[in-house]
């Protein structure tokens, strides 16, 4: 989920120029990025990928008209794991966590 995990300085700093420009940018941004790169190295994309890449997009969207402190990967978690997978629950329940508490960190750097 491309907006659910900040990533290290490392990382973004190789796609964005400074950190207010990779926290500012939208799931459009970030496939006009990938579809670049993925040109330059004539890499096909499968219709697969496609749809997930189609379906995140609206999500962001939605998210987007919603506002901040909505986390869509806590809020699809019921449909994702099965209810006996505690485990599975568990772990998702603290990276939403960590998650949440990273963009709040990273929105007072703002």
């Amino acid at each position: 989920m491309a907006g659910a995990f900040m990533s290290p300085e490392e990382i973004w700093s190789r796609h964005f120029a400074t950190y207010q420009e990779y926290r500012g940018s939208r799931v459009s941004e970030y496939f006009v990025k990938m579809l670049q790169l993925l040109s330059h190295h004539r890499v096909r994309i499968s219709p697969s990928l496609w749809t997930l890449m189609t379906a995140f997009a609206l999500i962001e969207g939605s998210v987007a008209e919603l506002g901040f402190g909505v986390n869509v990967l806590r809020a699809a978690s019921p449909y994702i794991f099965s209810p006996l997978d505690i485990i599975g629950r568990m772990r998702l329940s603290s990276t939403c966590e960590q998650s949440e508490k990273e963009n709040r960190e990273g929105a007072s750097k703002l």
